[in-house]
């Protein structure tokens, strides 16, 4: 906890060095064999649904813009950690499916990507969840502008 008054901390820039920190420790991973950080845990998230995902599930998952989705997909399917195959019932929906390449890491990809356990560590369950409660209401708060 912080020995300084309330007036001189900011949640913004707290923030903003946890996700520079957080965005460091992910580009350490990408020596995990081709995978950006980004990249990895977009994988990890494909690799833990039990359906197909499709392009605006992941958007919305990682509050991402179009473009910057179809991107980071392009890559994955160049490395072979996906395949996009056409929706039978709407041909402009494209499933997302894993790879067994990407299979085949999928321990290595949630081992290195757990960055949660690392950020939470010394969290108790209670604090856990109004840390989750916290971080969903400021979320809320920026999303509704």
């Amino acid at each position: 906890m912080s020995n300084k008054p309330i007036q001189e901390r900011n949640a913004v820039r707290y923030i903003n060095k946890l996700s520079n920190i957080l965005k460091r420790k992910l580009d350490v991973y990408k020596n995990c064999d081709d995978l950006t950080g980004t990249q990895g845990l977009m994988l990890r998230y494909i690799l833990s649904v039990d359906h197909y995902l499709c392009q605006k599930e992941l958007e919305a998952e990682f509050e991402i813009r179009p473009a910057s989705a179809s991107e980071l997909l392009d890559k994955l399917e160049k490395k072979g950690y996906i395949v996009r195959k056409e929706n039978e019932k709407n041909r402009r929906m494209k499933y997302i499916m894993p790879t067994p390449k990407a299979i085949e890491k999928k321990d290595l990809v949630n081992d290195v990507f757990d960055l949660n356990a690392e950020l939470t560590n010394g969290l108790d369950e209670n604090q856990y969840e109004q840390l989750l409660d916290l971080l969903e209401a400021l979320l809320e708060n920026v999303e509704k502008k």
